[in-house]
């Protein structure tokens, strides 16, 4: 009885390691674009010169492929956070452009400080946590933001 419980067991764990279904590779439109962000840059300021009350955070985000889909995105949205959503004026849709191997897009959000301090205004970050990318056929993917602090303190 022993013997055939560390056959199964055996067995049980050769199939684990190795993987019951093989090794299958996706291929064409079932294959996932493997989205990461490699580079990002962002600045936050005053709206105006005559009002502190609406800021203004504008960002620019490098977007890779390992799968290089790149001409199949459709459209790149900005996740905000809870902290911001609830104050922002304006935050149309980033443009995008699809370069050789890598989208750059850039954004703006308008959001009200009325109140706030420079440090409360620090304390919303992040601002953006995360994009979704929409491709053409309607497949979303989340990309995460690596750096979850743009601003120091």
């Amino acid at each position: 009885m022993k013997k055939l419980l560390l056959w199964i067991f055996i067995a049980l764990t050769a199939a684990a390691m190795t993987g019951c279904g093989g090794n299958q590779e996706e291929s064409g439109e079932d294959k996932k674009p493997g989205f990461s962000i490699y580079s990002w840059n962002a600045g936050l300021g005053s709206q105006s010169d005559d009002s502190l009350d609406v800021s203004r955070y504008t960002y620019t985000l490098y977007l890779s492929s390992e799968t290089e889909e790149l001409s199949r995105v459709k459209q790149i949205e900005p996740m905000i956070s809870n902290s911001v959503i609830a104050r922002v004026i304006s935050g149309d849709l980033p443009s995008f452009t699809v370069k050789e191997d890598y989208i750059e897009v850039n954004g703006e959000l308008v959001f009200d400080t009325q109140g706030l301090t420079k440090q409360e205004i620090l304390d919303l970050q992040p601002y953006i946590y995360s994009v979704k990318v929409t491709m053409k056929n309607n497949a979303v993917y989340t990309v995460q933001l690596n750096a979850m602090t743009t601003c120091r303190k």
